[in-house]
C-alpha cells in the first residue's frame, strides 16, 4: 500500500490489508514448512528397510493439518437451544 493510499484510506481498509498481509506470510511459511517437512521424508526414504516407506505425515503433524471435531451436543440441550431460537424468531418476526 502506497503511502498515499495509506493517508486516503479508512480504518477499515488498512485493517482488511493488514489482515491479508498477515494471512499471505502465514500461508507462506505453511508453506516452508511442508516443504522442508517433504524434503526429510525424501532424505530419509533410502535408509529405511527395503520395502518401507515413509510419508511425510509421519515425521510430523502440523497445527494447521488436524481436525477439530465439534463437541457433540447432549439431546436435551440440543432441543432447549432450538426452542430458544425458535422464542427469539418468533419475538423478531411476530413482535411478542
Amino acid at each position: 500500500m502506497a503511502l498515499s493510499d495509506y493517508y486516503d484510506a479508512t480504518f477499515a481498509t488498512v485493517t482488511n490489508v493488514v489482515k491479508g498481509r498477515q494471512k499471505a506470510e502465514e500461508e507462506r511459511l505453511r508453506e516452508n514448512w511442508e516443504i522442508a517437512r517433504w524434503m526429510a521424508a525424501v532424505n530419509l526414504t533410502p535408509h529405511l528397510a527395503k520395502g518401507k516407506n515413509i510419508k511425510p505425515t509421519d515425521l510430523i503433524v502440523f497445527p494447521w493439518e488436524k481436525q477439530s471435531a465439534p463437541a457433540p451436543i447432549a439431546q436435551a440441550d440440543r432441543q432447549e437451544l432450538f426452542a430458544k431460537w425458535d422464542e427469539d424468531m418468533k419475538k423478531q418476526w411476530h413482535g411478542e
